[in-house]
């Protein structure tokens, strides 16, 4: 899939879309967005990753000149997968806020992997020793 950057606005935020594979080749493409968000006005900016199907290391740090351009810093959309991995590996993920959808990125709360594996699980509470049962 060839790679392609595209803007839109969701609710106060600028999003820049990255779709497509992103590696060597593309750095023409990712310096001009580094230049759209560098010369975007004062708001708050989100980068969507998550129709990204492939990043490279070169990539990667890229988007972390990208990531780094602007205060306050660009949020990171970028669903769990294999450009995910790339991030974690490069480093990426400890430098900058990444949440896995736009959802979580306008979330006031800070995005916590691990609270939201135990919310989502069904907890079974065994009735206490003593109690009588209903019949059922």
């Amino acid at each position: 899939m060839s790679p392609h950057v595209s803007e839109s606005t969701f609710l106060d935020y600028q999003v820049l879309h990255f779709s497509g594979e992103f590696d060597l080749s593309t750095q023409a493409l990712l310096r001009a967005a580094f230049e759209q968000v560098v010369t975007l006005p004062d708001c708050r900016v989100l980068l969507d990753l998550s129709a990204a199907t492939f990043l490279d290391c070169g990539a990667a740090r890229q988007l972390d000149v990208i990531a780094g351009s602007r205060l306050p810093e660009p949020v990171t959309v970028c669903p769990d997968g294999q450009v995910l991995r790339m991030l974690r590996m490069t480093g990426y993920v400890g430098l900058h806020r990444v949440v896995p959808t736009l959802m979580h990125a306008i979330s006031p709360r800070p995005y916590d992997p691990v609270s939201e594996a135990w919310r989502r699980t069904v907890h079974v509470i065994p009735p206490a020793e003593g109690r009588a049962r209903r019949p059922g």
